[in-house]
């Protein structure tokens, strides 16, 4: 059975910001981006989701590197 997988981790290092940074500017509690980040998220919550992709997305397109799609964060392996 394949499982889903982010790679928040993966976009933070590539973005040069913590998660800490991402929780703050999103408003979401830092365990839960540090629960997607390091996969050991629970239940998937869409409006949580939605902020973390939204706060990495302007994080994103500010220092250059254009949109973020949702294969950038999520993959079935």
């Amino acid at each position: 059975m394949k499982m889903i997988y982010f790679k928040i981790d993966i976009l933070l290092d590539k973005l040069k910001v913590t998660a800490n940074h991402v929780a703050r500017e999103s408003k979401v509690a830092p365990h839960t981006v540090a629960a997607y980040k390091y996969n050991t998220v629970k239940r998937i919550e869409k409006d949580t989701l939605e902020a973390i992709i939204h706060t990495l997305n302007v994080i994103s397109i500010e220092k250059g590197y254009g949109e973020i799609k949702l294969e950038d964060v999520i993959e079935l392996k």
